[in-house]
């Protein structure tokens, strides 16, 4: 009984470290000034609209009896007692109405800061409901990734295991490919990554590498080449932070295609890519969704520039 209490205790502390641990490894976004700022300010303008409103609704029932009543004056004695006078705020005295103004001017008055207040929160709170919308994109982003590098690591392990040549031979090619292409712009050894092992994850994120050599260097039929290999064998293909190869094979053979002037090709494959992969993210962490639309407003306005 006594080993089996140790045992509880000793996994009941092991979940808590782990649980520490991953709480401290694993990023969370960090907040969005601009988003806290809007949002600050949104709620300010609420507590103005609100208090306006109460003020509007005051002058319509003071106003009513006004209307119906004529007063002549009280009699000895019978004066109302006046409840005890609350401060009133700087914002208060800042909106007090002069004493010689009647009613209707001071609903007309009202109504006019309604009118304005209202103008100022629609297009604020449209802001904040769009930085909420890119706020729950980045996290879903966030999140995807974080699964994606772990698929990266199941299948590196699972290469592995079910060739050890082969997964040997593709993961020396891709470093040495990336290394002669930073020091040499030297593509052979990815080349030959791409020719040997392109089913492997390696073999996949090789032949993105590729394409975007030959994208930077104007060989545009290259490029396309080892993009091609880069869609066929990029599905369920990752690289370390996580990014997927199959989007960005979609959105690299667009640039090629709107390089070559193919602008029909290049806009299937840019919906394609926003199509299938909505979440998708750049190497820099930002949405591919959007530079791909951005891409397609640039190729958009380069047709109707065109005679």
């Amino acid at each position: 009984m006594q080993k089996l209490a140790l045992a509880l205790t000793f996994l009941v502390v092991g979940l808590c470290i782990a649980l520490l641990v991953w709480w401290w490894v694993i990023p969370t976004p960090s907040p969005n000034p601009a988003f806290q700022r809007l949002e600050q300010g949104l709620r300010k303008m609420n507590t103005r609209l609100s208090r306006i409103e109460q003020r509007l609704e005051e002058e319509k029932l003071r106003k009513q009896p006004e209307k119906r009543f004529i007063t002549v004056g009280t009699l000895p004695g019978t004066e109302p007692r006046q409840p005890d006078a609350k401060p009133a705020s700087d914002e208060e005295q800042a909106h007090k109405p002069p004493a010689t103004e009647d009613t209707d001017k001071r609903l007309e008055r009202l109504e006019g800061e309604l009118k304005a207040i209202k103008g100022e929160v629609a297009p604020t709170a449209l802001a904040v409901d769009r930085l909420q919308q890119e706020k729950a994109e980045e996290a879903m982003r966030h999140n995807l990734n974080q699964a994606n590098r772990d698929s990266f690591v199941e299948r590196m392990e699972k290469e592995q295991a079910d060739n050890p040549e082969a997964f040997e031979e593709a993961d020396t090619l891709y470093s040495d490919g990336m290394k002669d292409l930073r020091e040499n712009q030297d593509p052979s050894a990815l080349e030959e990554l791409v020719k040997r092992q392109p089913q492997t994850n390696r073999g996949a994120c090789g032949a993105i590498q590729l394409g975007q050599h030959y994208l930077r260097n104007g060989q545009f039929e290259d490029a396309k080449r080892a993009l091609d290999v880069a869609l066929e064998y990029g599905g369920g293909a990752y690289f370390k932070d996580g990014i997927e190869v199959a989007p960005q094979a979609l959105f690299y053979q667009g640039i090629v295609a709107a390089k070559a002037g193919r602008n029909h090709d290049a806009e299937e494959f840019w919906t394609m890519a926003q199509a299938r992969y909505p979440h998708a993210s750049t190497h820099e962490g930002g949405a591919l969704g959007q530079v791909i639309q951005d891409e397609l407003l640039h190729l958009q306005r380069e047709e109707r520039d065109l005679p």
